[in-house]
């Protein structure tokens, strides 16, 4: 389509818009710097959404030094029914503070004595001023050939055939400004704006989807008939599309299934065989209470050699845990051998070697008599003197 028919078109949207839609505000003198606070509540709102929290911003905060000292939370209440009131707050509350920051009071009025390109330079560097905050304040206090677009009328503006889809909203801005005159630039815009905002579920960038081909202009002024009339149905929210990728959460959830475990339970099956040790071990425990039990056996068969108890003594220092009980038998040894000078009459006797089996009952009771095991050691020299006396008996 060529420019003059757009240009044309461009007319006829908004004659057509002007019969549905409140017409635009009477221009009103207010300062630059309560011009763009007011131009942050109309971006991609209706002119009743920004109407209402100017009001209250007035209403509840003393000036607008008042507001820049104020938290997000006090200013969100203004612009309550805002999709995005917090980000709208902290713009605010950022120009304010931009521009007391740079100068030390709320005056841009200077604004309007510069030139469009100083205008909109100065502008630019202030915090939390967008593109269409700019283009509005600049259009109203320099009357400069500038229509503001918002994010929905740049969606609004491809979905007329007007300009290419998929433009910032400076450069559609730009791209529409060749087909709208200078007198008509604030009521295009404001009609754009208000279409846009009333009719979101058309615009919004979920929603908003560009066919194969683009936008024909040729059929605009049908489509947008049908729009205002009711005829056309905003599009569903393509929400339940991303779902499936939600669903790949499963995925994650086959790590569990991970192979390590079984590498874990691998791990126990060498240590399966210290059972076996444990079992070698017992049999080889076994064998020393079996070579203790021998021992009282070869302690019964001497008759004679009384020289021989001395050198079984000698293996009892080296295991004193285990023989303690042995111990107690040649203490107990010893007092019959001082007792055995009364009884030299008799000496090959062997009633008194019988008498040596009769003397296990005592090494069956040393276990009960574990407690005096320890005083044992205090009796040792005592047991040292009995070899002594032996000695003259072997002489006989």
């Amino acid at each position: 389509m060529k420019a003059s028919e757009k240009q044309k078109l461009a007319r006829k949207i908004v004659d057509r818009l002007a019969k549905d839609l409140p017409g635009p505000p009477a221009a009103a003198e207010t300062g630059v710097l309560a011009t763009i606070v007011y131009a942050i509540g109309l971006e991609a709102a209706t002119l009743e959404q920004a109407r209402s929290a100017s009001a209250r911003l007035e209403r509840d905060f003393h000036d607008l030094n008042e507001i820049r000292v104020s938290t997000i939370t006090e200013l969100i209440a203004p612009f309550d029914g805002y999709e995005d009131s917090n980000i709208r707050a902290n713009h605010v509350r950022t120009c304010l503070q931009d521009v007391f920051e740079s100068q030390y009071n709320y005056d841009l009025e200077p604004v309007r004595k510069m030139t469009l390109e100083q205008a909109a330079k100065r502008l630019s560097k202030v915090r939390g001023v967008t593109p269409f905050v700019r283009n509005y304040v600049l259009g109203l206090v320099l009357k400069a050939h500038l229509i503001p677009v918002d994010r929905r009328g740049v969606n609004a503006l491809a979905w007329l055939g007007l300009i290419e889809p998929g433009l910032k909203e400076a450069d559609a801005a730009d791209a529409v400004k060749p087909f709208v005159r200078k007198a008509d630039a604030a009521e295009f815009g404001h009609y754009l704006r208000e279409f846009a905002s009333t009719h979101a579920g058309f615009f919004t960038a979920d929603v908003f989807a560009v066919p194969e081909g683009g936008f024909d202009p040729g059929d605009a002024f049908a489509r947008l008939e049908a729009v205002l009339t009711g005829k056309a149905k905003p599009p569903k929210k393509p929400e339940p599309e991303p779902q499936p990728a939600a669903k790949a959460k499963p995925a994650a959830k086959k790590k569990p299934a991970a192979k390590p475990k079984p590498a874990a339970k691998a791990a126990p099956s060498p240590a399966k065989p210290k059972p076996a040790e444990k079992k070698d071990a017992a049999p080889a425990a076994k064998k020393p209470a079996a070579a203790a039990k021998k021992t009282p056996a070869k302690k019964a068969t001497p008759k004679t050699a009384a020289a021989k108890t001395p050198a079984k003594k000698s293996p009892a220092k080296k295991a004193p845990a285990k023989k303690a009980a042995p111990k107690k038998a040649p203490a107990k040894k010893a007092a019959p051998a001082k007792k055995a000078p009364a009884k030299k009459a008799a000496p090959k006797k062997a009633t008194p070697a019988k008498k040596a089996p009769a003397k296990k009952a005592p090494a069956k009771k040393a276990p009960a008599k574990k407690p005096a095991a320890k005083k044992a050691p205090a009796k040792k020299p005592a047991a040292k003197k009995a070899p002594a006396k032996k000695k003259p008996a072997k002489k006989k």
